[in-house]
């Protein structure tokens, strides 16, 4: 808050000198005045003040000036003056506001991990069986397991390959699905993974049931033949089938085959053509 005199000092000079210059100093006297100037700081109620003394006797005019620091002297020395002060407003500060800060987004949570155990593994272009196979896996490879499906009761997980084992030849990458008994189990859920990403899990999938194909009855195995007259170890020819033994001369036929048991010995060389003579 700023205190300032109500009489400006100028006024009060001109008058008095008007007065002189028109000899009138015995009617003006002695003429004294004080004009105070106090100035104050709303926050801290201390301030400084401007005290000015005129005194004026005939054409001599004396002025004095006093400051003082102390906003208690300032309006005390007003008010002995016989100043009047009052109060000016002073200018409000206008606030600014401030845009609140931006929320950040928590950190993605890494995948869970698995390894490789075996070479020779293949990974699928889908979960299940059926579907193509879109590379192999290496001994020690290190994968990114992403989701995971049901596939005829049996658990498959996607997976990326992060970085090739040591013994594999190829250095390619690849994103696919395996079976979950070919790597080992992963380093962390992997439901609650997908569920950070927003992403849900696959419904379970049951493969269709082949149905089975046709079976042809075998067929049946000839019966053997009842033929008491030609002798069944042999064919080609009927040699006449008796309980004694027959030369090659005994009979007519020639280079028929021995099937069975040459009981008349008629293959001599083993070659299995019989009576070649």
């Amino acid at each position: 808050m700023k205190l300032k005199a109500q009489t400006p000092l100028g006024w009060a000079v001109r008058g008095c000198l008007g007065l002189v210059g028109l000899g009138g100093a015995s009617a003006c006297g002695l003429l004294s005045l004080a004009v105070v100037v106090a100035l104050a700081s709303p926050s801290t109620g201390r301030g400084s003040l401007v005290s000015t003394q005129v005194a004026s006797q005939g054409n001599t005019v004396v002025q004095s000036t006093l400051v003082a620091t102390d906003i208690p002297i300032a309006e005390r020395m007003a008010t002995s003056a016989g100043v009047p002060v009052a109060p000016t407003d002073e200018p409000t500060a206008t606030l600014v506001p401030t845009a609140p800060p931006t929320p950040t987004a928590p950190p993605t949570p890494a995948p869970p991990q698995a390894d490789v155990g075996q070479s020779n593994t293949n990974f699928r272009s889908g979960a299940g069986a059926d579907q193509e196979v879109a590379g192999q896996l290496c001994e020690g490879d290190s994968l990114a397991v992403t989701s995971q499906q049901l596939v005829d009761d049996v658990l498959w997980y996607e997976i990326t390959i992060v970085r090739r084992g040591a013994a594999c030849v190829s250095s390619q990458t690849g994103q696919g699905w395996v079976r979950s008994d070919l790597i080992s189990s992963p380093s962390s859920s992997v439901a609650a993974y997908a569920d950070t990403r927003g992403q849900p899990l696959p419904e379970p999938r049951y493969l269709p049931t082949p149905m089975p194909r046709p079976t042809t009855p075998p067929r049946p195995a000839p019966a053997p033949r009842q033929d008491s007259v030609c002798d069944p170890n042999y064919t080609g020819a009927c040699i006449p089938n008796v309980s004694y033994d027959l030369d090659c001369g005994e009979i007519d036929a020639r280079r028929f085959t021995v099937v069975g048991s040459d009981v008349h010995r008629f293959d001599r060389d083993n070659d299995g053509i019989a009576c070649e003579s």
